[in-house]
């Protein structure tokens, strides 16, 4: 078991679980020092603390000095918090993780421990790193903070995916966070944003687009739309002409896509037209294009 090099346990919707076992699971990860794969699911174990998270999380950034991929999944735990992340501020540089996901909706998580996992990606990390990171239902990690901390910590990232589903977002936030983003766009080869916003408009497209602008290296692209969020909304403002401003930017700047994946789900105000754009012959023009899914559904 010491040179165990992958290891993926599921402890989801274990109620039984504690503090107690978080720090016997931590005692067993440490004597794995040859690990390079580690993922880790604690989703709606509700009876895990804030400590318990904390004592797993500083075993994991201590002890694990050959991991290279790390998946967390912590979505509806009440007990995960800032103070969850902190170990993850103190880790010195390793350079050897290479990805790093985050899955924590609907947990009390603010800007502040996101930053400590970013400042944990960009010290331990070789120089173009893999980010998810899922924040659905956390209100107070803001899309601003967001976009320019990803800019300052880990300008060099080639793959970033980011779930969003946050109350009250303003246009304002969407269009800073697009351009926080755009500062490291150039060096993006996959990138994958979930928004979950009724009000994105066609000033948000052309947000997004100015990010697609300077991200011509990009292979892989994905885009959902959707009202899958625990508010109930649904993306109201989308409309024909925000689908045409986002299809002229892929043809016109991503001359090196080879996967366009866009999903747009409950947006009431699109038509047949806007599916239409993307199966038209402009996007011939893109001659490394490979694949193309798109779902269109009111």
């Amino acid at each position: 078991m010491r040179k165990l090099q992958s290891l993926n346990l599921d402890f989801s919707n274990c109620e039984g679980m504690t503090k107690k076992g978080m720090n016997e699971l931590a005692l067993s990860l440490k004597q794995l020092t040859f690990l390079k794969e580690l993922a880790l699911r604690f989703e709606s174990c509700s009876e895990i603390s804030s400590d318990g998270f904390q004592i797993l999380s500083a075993q994991i950034v201590q002890r694990l000095n050959s991991l290279q991929k790390l998946k967390l999944y912590f979505n509806n735990c009440r007990g995960f918090e800032n103070t969850c992340l902190k170990p993850f501020k103190d880790y010195e540089k390793s350079n050897q993780l290479k990805a790093v996901a985050l899955y924590c909706n609907d947990c009390e998580i603010t800007d502040s421990g996101i930053i400590n996992l970013l400042v944990y990606l960009s010290q331990s990390s070789e120089k173009s790193p893999s980010l998810t990171l899922s924040v659905q239902g956390c209100d107070k990690v803001s899309l601003e903070v967001l976009g320019s901390q990803i800019h300052l910590k880990i300008p060099e990232i080639k793959e970033l995916s980011l779930e969003l589903d946050q109350k009250n977002i303003t246009a304002q936030a969407i269009e800073r966070f697009t351009e926080g983003i755009g500062s490291v766009a150039k060096n993006l080869k996959s990138l994958n944003l979930n928004f979950n916003y009724d009000l994105f408009d066609k000033k948000c497209f052309e947000n997004l687009c100015n990010l697609l602008k300077e991200s011509t290296n990009i292979r892989r692209l994905a885009l959902y739309f959707s009202s899958s969020n625990s508010f109930g909304s649904s993306c109201n403002e989308i409309t024909d002409e925000g689908i045409e401003i986002l299809q002229d930017s892929i043809i016109k700047y991503l001359q090196n896509l080879e996967v366009l994946v866009l999903i747009f789900v409950s947006c009431k105000k699109l038509t047949e037209r806007s599916c239409q754009m993307f199966e038209s012959p402009q996007l011939q023009e893109i001659k490394t294009l490979k694949k193309i899914y798109l779902n269109f559904t009111k």
